[in-house]
C-alpha cells in the first residue's frame, strides 16, 4: 500500500468516524453510495443506491436540498427526515463537498436528535419551572391577602436580629406611636420594663422552632397583650411571625384603645403617662406644645423634669405623693419649654395599674391665666397692708428687715405645704441647706428650740 492509498483510506475512515450518514450522490440528487449508521427511527432503505435524495426527506426540506446540491463552499443546513405519523421528524444537518469538476457530491451529516431529545428536556423542564413558578405566586398572593385583612395585629421579624421588616394594617393602626420606621426592632415595640422578657421569648421560640407565647405590656404602658411568637423557615433563612392576641375580641378592644387614645390626642390639655422612671412613654400634642417640641414623639424615654418643675424637686415631690394617695389635684408648679418659655401650670396626677405592669402615672396639666395665678409671696396683700401700717412706726432699715421675715415664713410656709412637710424637699427646692432651714424653723416657731 503506498503513500497515496493509505492517505485515501485514512480520509475515508475520518470521514465515517465523524458523520452519522455519508452519501455520495450526483447533482441531480441520486445517491450512488451510501454509508449509513443505525439511526434507530429512520428506515435505512431511503438511502439505498439508485434512490432520489429528495424522497428520504420532509417536503420542507426539499428546497434546503437544492441549496445543498448547489453549495460550492461547504456550509452546513439542518434537513428533517420522516419517521412515522406519530413520530417527530428526525433531524439530520449535512454539509455538501463537490468532488472533481461537480459531477459527484460527497454529503455528510450529523444525527441532530440527541441535541433535540436535550433540547425537548430543557423545554419541559422549563415549563415545570414556570408551573412552580406560578404555584408559588399563588400561594404568595393568597398569603398576602390574609395577611392584609386579617383583624389580628401580625408582625414578620428577621429571626437573627429580630429586626422589624413587615407589619399588616391591623398592626400598624394599634402601633401609632412605633412605626417601623423610627423604631426597627420587636422589642422597640413593647414597654421598657418587658423587654427582657421579650428576648427570653424570641430565644425560646428559635430554639424550639415553635410558637411561644406570653401576656406583655405594649409601648404605649396601658395595653397588654397576649404575644405568640412563631419561627417560620423558609430554606436557609427564618423569620419571626409575631402575633398581638388578647382573651376578648381583640377587633372591639383595638377600637376601644384607638378610641380612648384618640380622645386623649385630641384633648386641648397637655396630658403625658410616666413609667416608674418618670420618663415619658405617650404624651399628646398639647403636651408637646407646651414643651416646645416638634412632635409627642421627641419627648418620649425623656425624663419629665426636662420641662416641669422648678427644679428636679418638683416632680420628685409630685411622684412621690400621688405613688402614696393615688391621685394629687392642683399641684402648682411651672413649665419650661426648650426655648426656655416658662408657664405657670397645675398638674392634676392619677396613678395606672395597668395588668402585669410596674406602676405608671398620668398628668393632665392645666395652663393657669393670670387672674388665677396665685398671688406672688414677695408681695401678698397682708404683707403689702402691714407694710403700710408700720411707715413712720419703725426706721426704714428695721422695716425692710420685718418685711423680709414675713416673706421669709411665707416663703417656708408654701415649701412645706408643696412638698407635704417633707422638710428635705423643701430645703431643695428653696434653695438652702437642711441646716439652714431648721434654723429658720427654730426662729419662726415652727420647731421646739431643742428640737
Amino acid at each position: 500500500m503506498d503513500e497515496r492509498q493509505l492517505r485515501s483510506l485514512s480520509r475515508s475512515t475520518l470521514v465515517d468516524l465523524t458523520s452519522d450518514v455519508v452519501l455520495l450522490m450526483d447533482k441531480d440528487g441520486t445517491i450512488l453510495d451510501s454509508n449509513v449508521r443505525a439511526l434507530g427511527r429512520i428506515d435505512p432503505q431511503q438511502f439505498e443506491v439508485g434512490k432520489s435524495f429528495y424522497d428520504a426527506v420532509t417536503t420542507e426540506s426539499r428546497e434546503k436540498v437544492d441549496a445543498l446540491l448547489q453549495d460550492n463552499t461547504p456550509q452546513w443546513r439542518q434537513l428533517n427526515h420522516p419517521v412515522s405519523e406519530t413520530d417527530l421528524d428526525h433531524p439530520i444537518r449535512y454539509c455538501a463537498l463537490p468532488l472533481g469538476k461537480g459531477e459527484k457530491i460527497l454529503s455528510l451529516g450529523q444525527d441532530l436528535l440527541p441535541l433535540a431529545e436535550l433540547q425537548q428536556q430543557l423545554v419541559a423542564a422549563q415549563e415545570s419551572a414556570e408551573q412552580d413558578y406560578w404555584r408559588l405566586r399563588q400561594a404568595e398572593a393568597r398569603f398576602q391577602l390574609l395577611f392584609e385583612k386579617a383583624r389580628t395585629p401580625i408582625f414578620v421579624a428577621t429571626a437573627e436580629q429580630a429586626r422589624l421588616i413587615e407589619a399588616n394594617p391591623a398592626a400598624q393602626a394599634i402601633m401609632k406611636h412605633s412605626e417601623i420606621g423610627n423604631r426597627r426592632y420587636l422589642t422597640a415595640l413593647f414597654h421598657a420594663g418587658a423587654e427582657a422578657q421579650v428576648e427570653q421569648l424570641i430565644t425560646q421560640a428559635r430554639a424550639s422552632g415553635s410558637s411561644e407565647e406570653q401576656d406583655l405590656l405594649l409601648r404605649d404602658g396601658v395595653t397588654t397583650a397576649n404575644v405568640i411568637i412563631t419561627l417560620l423557615r423558609q430554606g436557609n433563612k427564618a423569620s419571626l411571625i409575631v402575633q398581638l392576641d388578647s382573651s376578648a375580641d381583640p377587633h372591639s378592644q383595638q377600637g376601644e384603645v384607638q378610641g380612648s387614645m384618640q380622645l386623649l390626642e385630641n384633648l386641648p390639655e397637655p396630658v403625658t403617662i410616666l413609667d416608674n422612671r418618670q420618663r415619658v412613654v405617650w404624651a399628646n400634642l398639647a403636651f408637646a406644645e407646651l414643651c416646645q417640641l416638634a412632635s409627642p414623639e421627641h419627648a418620649y424615654e425623656r425624663e419629665l423634669s426636662d420641662w416641669i418643675g422648678r427644679s428636679a424637686v418638683d416632680v420628685n415631690v409630685l411622684f412621690s405623693n400621688t405613688q402614696k394617695n393615688g391621685t394629687l389635684r392642683a399641684f402648682a408648679t411651672v413649665a419650661v419649654g426648650e426655648q426656655h418659655l416658662r408657664t405657670d401650670v397645675d398638674i392634676t396626677a392619677v396613678t395606672l395599674d395597668p395588668r402585669n405592669s410596674p406602676m405608671h402615672m398620668g398628668l393632665v396639666i392645666m395652663t393657669r391665666r393670670s387672674e388665677d395665678r396665685e398671688p406672688s409671696p414677695a408681695a401678698p396683700e397682708a404683707t403689702d397692708v402691714r407694710v403700710k401700717n408700720l411707715i413712720g412706726q419703725m426706721p426704714l432699715k428695721e422695716l425692710v428687715r420685718e418685711s423680709a421675715e414675713q416673706i421669709e415664713r411665707l416663703a417656708i410656709d408654701a415649701a412645706l405645704s408643696i412638698t407635704d412637710d417633707n422638710r428635705a424637699a423643701a430645703a431643695e427646692m428653696l434653695g438652702i441647706s437642711r441646716q439652714s432651714l431648721y434654723f429658720k424653723l427654730r426662729r419662726y416657731g415652727y420647731l421646739d428650740p431643742n428640737e
